[in-house]
């Protein structure tokens, strides 16, 4: 072949191979960026709808009794919907050991003052370390789970022992974040 016909298809080839190559490049940059994008906006959405997740289960530590059941499943929607799978496995221990219990009421147990307290303890701090799980999730920031327990309830102290022995059991059972644990 003739060293004009050469040149001219090597000309004509290496331009075309290059775009190619830029054009793949170009679609696998787009690609990325898109899913990056995705991701924070996913992640921007579970931050914005965790936040008030913390109020509402903070007021339900400070008022167990007055939030109507409405609020309450709103609220596990909401732990379902955007939580974390740590914040779901502490919900689903919650809500497992609830149900238990009041299928046991139901069927006629009546349970000791010792008994009922212990639930107390066991529900407070459940709360306390979904609101620390919760938080760690938004922040990345490790809040000992029973700050929240001694901040909302006036006689901490009288059950501290108590709490700091559940909140260690439930951080254990659940395989959760060591450093929740308080010492």
């Amino acid at each position: 072949m003739n060293d004009a016909i050469i040149s001219a298809i090597i000309s004509a080839t290496i331009p075309s191979i290059i775009s190619v190559i830029g054009f793949i490049v170009t679609y696998e940059m787009n690609k990325r960026n898109y899913k990056e994008e995705l991701d924070n906006s996913k992640t921007t959405l579970n931050i914005e709808k965790l936040q008030s997740i913390i109020l509402d289960v903070s007021n339900l530590m400070n008022n167990p009794n007055n939030i109507s059941v409405d609020t309450y499943q709103e609220l596990v929607s909401k732990i379902l919907s955007y939580g974390s799978y740590d914040s779901i496995k502490i919900l689903t221990h919650m809500q497992t050991t609830l149900y238990n219990r009041n299928n046991e009421e139901q069927s006629g147990k009546n349970f000791s003052n010792i008994e009922t307290q212990d639930f107390t303890v066991f529900t407070l701090s459940c709360y306390s370390i979904l609101i620390a799980q919760i938080k760690y999730d938004l922040t990345g920031e490790i809040i000992p789970p029973l700050t929240y327990a001694k901040i909302k309830l006036t006689d901490f102290t009288k059950l501290e022992n108590e709490f700091y022995i559940k909140s260690n059991e439930i951080i254990d059972d659940l395989n959760l974040n060591e450093q929740f644990k308080t010492i």
